[in-house]
């Protein structure tokens, strides 16, 4: 095979790159409700947790989330042509 024959064409690109932007906005959107969720449900039982702590534990949600989010509509769009 030649270098070229792994180039992806323009729309294979965009498509890659469009889900790549919907998980992160999902992510994003995700990680500030997780950050307010954990600060007042272990706060309301009974957990001292600073909002640090809260955003730390968030943002290893939110990695995690991202890479879940992509791989699942990466499946989806290979699946569909």
């Amino acid at each position: 095979m030649r270098p070229h024959d792994f180039q992806l064409s323009p729309g294979k690109r965009s498509q890659r790159r469009m889900a790549a932007i919907e998980s992160a906005v999902n992510v994003v959107a995700g990680y500030l409700i997780n950050v307010w969720l954990v600060y007042v449900v272990f706060r309301w039982l009974g957990y001292e947790v600073a909002m640090s702590e809260s955003a730390g534990m968030g943002v290893v949600f939110a990695g995690v989330s991202f890479g879940r989010g992509y791989i699942v509509r990466r499946i989806f769009a290979g699946r569909n042509g």
